[in-house]
């Protein structure tokens, strides 16, 4: 299963290294294969803790999640809320 979907980062003062860091620790707690974020011209796992560093990206930026696998839609889901202000 193949999910898609644009999201907007609703957290105030945007993605900063402390919530990049859970980012990616939400994102690995999935056994999808693939959980990709295309941001600014840039695509980068959302398992890489190096790769996200290098989106920061603002509040109200958009992101485009793409996620592939088993537990796609759970992981999508679980990111938007993130993205949202959830912890």
């Amino acid at each position: 299963m193949s999910v898609v979907k644009t999201i907007k980062v609703n957290i105030e003062g945007g993605l900063e290294t402390r919530q990049i860091a859970l980012f990616v620790q939400l994102a690995s707690s999935f056994s999808t294969e693939d959980i990709k974020v295309d941001y600014d011209g840039k695509s980068i796992s959302a398992k890489s803790l190096m790769g996200a560093i290098n989106l920061a990206a603002p509040e109200g930026a958009e992101f485009v999640v793409t996620a592939n696998g088993p537990q796609a839609e759970a992981a999508v889901q679980a990111i938007e809320d993130f993205l949202n202000g959830g912890k």
